[in-house]
């Protein structure tokens, strides 16, 4: 199966295009974490969701890096 999904990658035109042959981006950072709750957090607004009852088709995430709590805020594209 690994000779499958390899040659998938090497003649997939979308695969080729997404990799970065002239820079590599290394490894990801995590997040910091902060000394104190709230104080560093993470956001993420996701949009066009289906609509609920009263309207609301996103979502704003904020995500508190120190004790891993979120908050879901619904809300409405415009």
């Amino acid at each position: 199966m690994r000779v499958d999904v390899q040659r998938v990658l090497t003649t997939c035109i979308a695969c080729l295009q997404a990799k970065s042959k002239v820079m590599s981006h290394g490894r990801y950072t995590p997040f910091p974490i902060g000394s104190t709750q709230w104080v560093g957090i993470s956001i993420v607004c996701t949009l066009g969701l289906l609509k609920t009852k009263k309207g609301y088709d996103s979502i704003f995430v904020v995500v508190d890096c120190f004790s891993i709590m979120a908050q879901f805020i619904l809300c409405h594209k415009k």
